[in-house]
């Protein structure tokens, strides 16, 4: 049975939404985390790719949730030469049905209330604050008051809608993506691939991750805004160029919101993971930032209703906090992102000459954004025109 009041309240049972129930929960906080799906973790809506050294600092992740282990990336121009890059510590591949879940379980086991098939249809206000949700569960509607409120609902959050954190994203806003886990795939296993072009992915790019050597999810992220061709007709051109005796396992398709919210806190409201728009403007990974973000907010969610005090002012720790350790590299990417809406194939083809080069023979062990942006962007007298004040 429901309570009639929890001290927090989460929409979403997606990995953010899990993580900042489970360090709630770990902290004293009453716990519900209301969830529209009827099962967690489908259907699959990323790439599933995560850092490694990201995830080990964050939890020791179990044998199940590895499809495969990434040791290093493969980058094809729009012309279709590739080179390949050797970084041991890359990543893992994901099993996210079994993630999700067993994040899920997690909040669980720490105390928090789980209710899936289960929609937040409308929140409950009082003097000009939210102070708890409208619930409908197979067919019947419930109030449930809470101090805090977490939207975990993703890229189109109506929390944040609700709450006039932030309105409508706007095309330019975000990438449009598609996917497919195909089966009967050669691939090199080990190895994601990255493709570029703007005939491949306007304004995005493609991928191809492999989970096992004869599957892979294989997807794009465009800028909508850029052309009028849907996601899945650049994938379609794709999958018959690269992989034309697959078999489409999985459809899958998303948006992920490429630019940061001013925003992430009102008065007695959160917002975490895509809801917070925290992903990588640049490649749209957003599992290791939302994870991040819910663990702040969590964290603050449950001291700032343990105090009493549940305003924008007492909650914006989670903004300052987000923002001193999380938010300047993410407004440099989404700098970044601006530039890489404007070069073209010829760029991209300069672009992989300089990466072949830089990368020959050497063996990654840890790669930020600046250390291969400053010396790209001195290689050329058209970078440095573009992109002087990413230096």
């Amino acid at each position: 049975m429901l309570d009639k009041e929890y001290d927090i309240v989460v929409v979403g049972a997606g990995p953010s939404g899990s993580m900042a129930a489970k360090v709630a929960a770990e902290l004293g906080a009453s716990v519900l985390v209301v969830e529209k799906k009827r099962a967690i973790g489908v259907p699959v809506a990323c790439a599933e790719g995560i850092s490694k050294p990201v995830l080990n600092s964050l939890m020791a992740p179990k044998p199940s949730w590895i499809a495969t282990e990434v040791v290093g990336a493969i980058v094809t121009t729009p012309s279709g030469r590739s080179c390949k890059i050797e970084h041991p510590d890359a990543g893992y591949i994901l099993e996210r049905k079994m993630f999700d879940r067993d994040l899920a379980a997690m909040a669980v086991q720490a105390g928090a209330c789980l209710l899936t098939n289960a929609e937040v249809v409308g929140l409950l206000s009082e003097n000009h604050r939210v102070v708890g949700v409208e619930v409908s569960h197979r067919g019947n509607k419930k109030v449930v008051r809470s101090k805090v409120l977490i939207g975990a609902d993703g890229v189109n959050s109506r929390v944040a809608r609700w709450t006039s954190i932030y309105g409508e994203l706007l095309p330019e806003d975000y990438h449009a993506c598609a996917e497919y886990l195909l089966g009967r795939v050669e691939v090199d296993l080990g190895y994601t691939e990255f493709l570029a072009g703007n005939e491949v992915a306007p304004g995005g790019y493609a991928w191809i991750f492999p989970k096992s050597e004869a599957t892979a999810n294989v997807g794009l992220g465009i800028s909508p805004h850029l052309t009028k061709k849907k996601p899945f007709e650049y994938l379609d051109e794709l999958v018959e160029k690269r992989f034309p005796h697959a078999s489409k396992l999985e459809t899958i398709s998303g948006s992920v919101p490429t630019s940061p919210a001013d925003r992430l806190v009102g008065d007695a409201v959160m917002l975490v993971g895509d809801a917070a728009r925290v992903s990588d403007p640049m490649t749209g990974a957003g599992i290791a930032n939302g994870l991040f973000s819910a663990a702040i907010a969590g964290r603050v969610a449950a001291r700032c209703s343990k105090e009493g005090d549940v305003s924008r002012k007492a909650l914006s720790q989670y903004e300052k906090e987000w923002n001193k350790k999380h938010g300047k590299d993410l407004r440099y990417r989404a700098r970044a992102r601006e530039v890489f809406l404007k070069l073209t194939d010829d760029d991209f083809e300069t672009i992989f000459d300089f990466v072949e080069k830089y990368f020959d023979g050497k063996i990654v062990r840890e790669l930020r954004p600046r250390q291969l942006v400053v010396p790209l962007i001195k290689s050329s007298p058209r970078f440095l025109a573009l992109a002087r004040h990413l230096m």
